[in-house]
């Protein structure tokens, strides 16, 4: 895995999250669609919803209150299907948050597609500051006419000098995905607190928290799996550090001295299937996965590059 150059002053790199105001994170929520059980493969049906968001961390809008979102848009496998409204908000759930409904027409009739869509979000409608949940998801219709989305749980925070109220939506900093599709409700994968931008660095051995629950209306989870560095739409799993029927919530251990230094993926998924079609949904599995990234480094001697720019710059503003 390669990091991109590093872009020219002001420039803005939508996959490396480098040039944005605040530290950022490229997260990304999927929801995967299986007819009968599900697998890691090349059969399932996927949507991907991936942004640059400073997960954790607090916004620092422009003069006029705007903020800028750059979301990459994936579809896998999807011949027949239609992304028909893309929408969200980054105030969850103040009243009055920013919000956007955007029709669009996305179709592949390839194995695969990516679109990019950019959104500016005015913050000055998110009446309260403190910490806020930011809901993205793309509508994507079947060709059965059944209705399917991958949606976002990510942690932010407004501290405004002008606005005096506090209104905290969670209590930590989650970041979680959530796959729906039309009669399974929620699949939901998170992974726990702290996660913040731009991503944890961690030596030795790590242990995140992570969750694989079913989510709101959603089916009881039939099995979980979480890996490093999988490439599922190559057939490869990558490193499966936890695997298992039913749900799942508790710290997972990962030993980094077997990863080489630099960046890497964690990926979270949960099946939910169903298996009872006689009420007229069908069989098959709903699956939420959530992918974020974090970075080794087990060298004390030579620390990352980042590492020594955070320093110096530290160091001048000391």
């Amino acid at each position: 895995m390669l990091l991109a150059a590093t872009p020219a002053a002001g420039q803005i790199n939508r996959e490396t999250c480098e040039g944005y105001p605040e530290p950022r994170v490229f997260l990304e929520a999927q929801t995967w669609w299986t007819v009968g059980r599900a697998e890691t493969g090349l059969r399932s049906h996927h949507i991907h919803v991936g942004v640059c968001f400073p997960q954790g961390r607090t916004w620092r809008p422009s003069p006029t209150g705007v903020v800028r979102l750059d979301f990459r848009i994936v579809f896998h496998n999807m011949r027949g299907y239609l992304g028909y409204m893309f929408r969200g908000g980054i105030g969850c759930c103040a009243n009055l948050s920013p919000t956007f409904h955007v029709p669009v027409r996305l179709r592949c009739m390839d194995m695969e597609c990516t679109w990019w869509i950019t959104r500016r979000i005015d913050t000055d409608k998110v009446k309260t500051d403190g910490r806020k949940e930011a809901r993205f998801s793309l509508l994507t219709r079947t060709p059965k006419g059944k209705r399917m989305f991958a949606s976002t749980g990510w942690q932010s925070y407004f501290a405004r000098k002008d606005v005096s109220a506090v209104e905290n939506y969670r209590d930590e900093d989650t970041a979680a995905a959530r796959g729906w599709y039309e009669g399974f409700g929620y699949a939901n994968a998170s992974i726990g607190a702290p996660y913040r931008a731009p991503g944890p660095l961690v030596a030795g051995v790590w242990r995140p928290r992570v969750r694989m629950l079913p989510g709101a209306h959603g089916f009881p989870v039939t099995s979980h799996s979480v890996h490093i560095d999988p490439m599922f739409h190559e057939g490869m799993t990558g490193i499966v550090v936890e695997k298992g029927p039913g749900s799942f919530d508790r710290a997972i251990t990962i030993d980094t001295r077997g990863l080489t230094n630099g960046p890497h993926r964690l990926v979270m998924i949960t099946h939910a299937r169903r298996i009872r079609a006689n009420d007229g949904v069908l069989d098959g599995t709903n699956t939420g996965v959530l992918s974020v990234p974090f970075f080794v480094w087990n060298d004390p001697l030579f620390p990352p590059a980042f590492q020594r720019s955070k320093k110096r710059s530290e160091q001048r503003k000391g």
